[in-house]
């Protein structure tokens, strides 16, 4: 019985790292937003999520921040059409 979780009014979680390669980033995309959907509805929550891209300084190269970036907002997009 979770009954301490009845005075929760909000979980906050502001940033997470994950890291993959290249040819993964789309499929861990997918299992993250299915996880966070799963573990959000099995206490009836709802959750809001906003992409954060590329700062002003970055390491690593540009194309690799261009294909992730593509991949996350192609994962989202898909998400949100498959949702009724």
């Amino acid at each position: 019985m979770l009954s301490g979780l009845t005075r929760v009014r909000q979980f906050s979680q502001d940033d997470a790292h994950c890291f993959v390669t290249p040819e993964q980033i789309g499929e861990e995309v997918e299992r993250l937003i299915r996880l966070v959907q799963r573990v959000y509805g099995d206490f009836g929550l709802s959750f809001t999520a906003k992409l954060s891209t590329r700062p002003a300084e970055f390491m690593g190269e540009v194309a690799t921040w261009d294909h992730a970036e593509t991949e996350l907002k192609r994962r989202w997009r898909a998400r949100d059409s498959s949702t009724p």
